[in-house]
């Protein structure tokens, strides 16, 4: 029981982390992505949708995996993280126009109802493809048997971004 009610007491200071963590991978973006600034509109919907709140479960759960497992937040945060991108993905594309349709989530205006549908399914892309480049970018913890060396991956997220770029210049 007493586990039980740690969880329930830190669950707020692990939102407030979480949060801070997942502004702080977007914020990434802008810095290393050198597309146009109409390509910024596909970067501007992955944040808009990722920061828009919610219980974070995914994350957390991932957290309490970790540390349940003898490693530490510190580990666990770049997996937790990626599994809040590729779930707000999942809820980016199950709103658009063709899927269900929905013009708000959690009171707010969907990513393509605020950025059109093609900045939508191009912001839900990129935040798919980054939550892995999010993985492969941090530095790996160390595992009681060195693991093989993963040469960094090509920048996946940046071909998305150059799509959103030549369709803003082609004024769709």
């Amino acid at each position: 029981m007493r586990g039980a009610r740690r969880g329930l007491t830190e669950n707020g200071r692990e939102r407030r982390q979480i949060e801070a963590a997942l502004q702080e991978s977007i914020d990434v973006l802008s810095r290393d992505w050198p597309y146009d600034s109409k390509a910024e509109t596909s970067i501007k919907s992955m944040e808009y949708s990722l920061m828009a709140g919610g219980k974070r479960i995914r994350p957390i759960m991932s957290l309490a995996a970790c540390e349940m497992l003898g490693g530490t937040q510190a580990q666990g945060l770049p997996t937790a993280l990626a599994s809040e991108m590729i779930h707000t993905m999942s809820l980016m594309h199950d709103d658009l126009p063709c899927m269900d349709d929905d013009d708000l989530r959690r009171g707010k205006p969907t990513s393509h109802v605020v950025f059109g549908e093609d900045m939508a399914v191009l912001g839900g892309d990129s935040l798919l493809s980054y939550a892995f480049e999010y993985i492969a970018r941090c530095p790996p913890f160390r595992a009681p048997r060195p693991a093989p060396r993963v040469p960094r991956p090509p920048p996946i997220c940046g071909r998305v971004q150059g799509g959103a770029a030549r369709r803003a210049r082609a004024g769709g």
